[in-house]
């Protein structure tokens, strides 16, 4: 981690859900400004509860979570406020009659002018290759649209760290690539919750590897997700371009 503080630090995460099944099970990992982390994991390891926590949606049972070097638990406005969350599900972020209602409502709800607002909802979709997409209903929209359009909103509003769950989920391969090359492109922190293991390796800097509710593995993208007997440990396989 060297001598600076890092932008974002868990230490001890742990989770239960209402029913008694436990999420989270003592994580602590850090990131630091600039990174793209990917977080990988089978089904049920815990990914999506530990991203929800990050973004301040749910409240960890114990541990502590720390933006530069200070406590930011849980629902709080600091952790709320430097955090951008892009669900798995476009459609659960997507609501307004267009494009760029939607990824402006962010910044009409912090009190920025309305016309101001479209403005940056519009260069914001300049950015990402999608501003023609700006006065179409987003339920017209393709899969891989939608998603673009997701992070947009998220976007749009300038957090210090994206978190994506899942976002190539769902996706064809033109749609895909194009989403790839488009979180390529951006400077943002990033925590991304994934399977697509393809894209870990060309796009992120460290893998976080999840398993039983805690960080199994840590390391360089080359190191973890060539490493088959460690995958397959973890409920995983090698990416595509290995198996």
């Amino acid at each position: 981690m060297g001598l600076t503080v890092p932008l974002l630090e868990t230490k001890d995460i742990s989770y239960s859900y209402p029913d008694g099944t436990t999420a989270l099970n003592g994580v602590s990992f850090f990131i630091e400004t600039g990174e793209k982390v990917a977080l990988v994991g089978a089904n049920g390891s815990g990914k999506t509860t530990l991203l929800l926590i990050l973004s301040g949606a749910l409240a960890a049972r114990r541990g502590e979570i720390l933006l530069r070097g200070k406590a930011a638990q849980g629902r709080g406005a600091a952790l709320s406020k430097a955090v951008g969350l892009v669900f798995q599900e476009p459609d659960d972020q997507l609501f307004m009659p267009t494009v760029a209602e939607d990824v402006a409502f962010g910044l009409l709800s912090a009190g920025v002018a309305a016309r101001d607002a479209r403005a940056e909802a519009i260069a914001c979709l300049g950015s990402l290759g999608a501003s023609g997409l700006a006065d179409r209903p987003p339920h017209r929209l393709s899969g891989g649209e939608k998603r673009i359009v997701a992070m947009a909103g998220i976007l749009v509003t300038r957090p210090e760290i994206l978190i994506l769950d899942e976002p190539t989920s769902g996706l064809d391969p033109v749609a895909r690539r194009n989403t790839v090359k488009s979180l390529e492109k951006m400077n943002s922190t990033m925590i991304i919750g994934t399977h697509d293991l393809d894209m870990a390796l060309g796009l992120c800097g460290r893998v976080l590897v999840m398993h039983g509710g805690a960080i199994a593995a840590e390391g360089e993208p080359r190191e973890i997700l060539t490493d088959g007997a460690l995958l397959r440990k973890n409920g995983l396989d090698l990416p595509l371009r290995y198996s």
